[in-house]
């Protein structure tokens, strides 16, 4: 059995995102199975929420979370190997004060 890496990048950019997979390809040879967690929130009604929050938490969620698995996914698929995991946080299911949904 594998084990489990981490990279720490920017998932805001995509050159970033880029240089993570091939560093993570570099020491494991390949990947198998990413999984991903990204969560950035606000901590004000969203009445309150701003254009720039709201491009930074679209940034964060949804377009760092896919170009991730995007770039990882070019090499899955030249295996034949397609398995990603996909999380979010309870917000996707419920309301939450003060946590306006991305």
């Amino acid at each position: 059995m594998g084990a489990a890496q981490s990279h720490l990048g920017d998932l805001q950019s995509i050159a970033s995102i880029e240089r993570a997979v091939e560093a993570l390809v570099a020491v494991t040879g390949r990947i198998d199975v990413p999984a991903s967690n990204a969560r950035l929130g606000t901590n004000r009604g969203a009445l309150d929420v701003s254009g720039s929050d709201r491009d930074e938490l679209t940034d964060l969620n949804v377009k760092g979370t896919f170009f991730v698995k995007q770039e990882v996914a070019r090499g899955m698929v030249d295996r034949g190997f397609r398995r990603i995991v996909m999380m979010s946080s309870q917000a996707a299911q419920i309301g939450i004060s003060h946590h306006p949904a991305c």
